[in-house]
């Protein structure tokens, strides 16, 4: 019998509820989430959150974070830029800076 692995459920927090909200983007928010598990079907983890940049204040953004196993440097380069590109077919060019892919190479 053949196995097919599913990509995890993502839960979308209320603060990234609210922070899409806030932003303008929550009608894009479904697409995004449907893109990402599309483009990393082998995803060990897949999460989203809000996250404050470090060292711009009140910058802050919807951060997509997907685990991975078994990449090699240039199909993350290539995953990175795919992703990047789909996000300007589902958000307008103005609101894509409120998302973030956060590929994490296990």
């Amino acid at each position: 019998m053949i196995q097919v692995r599913r990509p995890p459920t993502v839960a979308v927090p209320p603060e990234v509820v609210a922070f899409a909200g806030a932003q303008g983007v929550s009608a894009f928010l479904p697409a995004i989430l449907e893109m990402t598990q599309r483009k990393f079907p082998d995803a060990q983890r897949l999460a989203i959150q809000v996250e404050e940049d470090p060292e711009i204040p009140d910058d802050r953004h919807i951060v997509i974070e997907v685990d991975v196993a078994g990449i090699d440097p240039e199909q993350y380069a290539q995953a990175d830029d795919e992703w990047g590109h789909e996000l300007f077919h589902l958000c307008p060019a103005p609101q894509v800076c409120v998302f973030r892919l956060a590929l994490g190479i296990l």
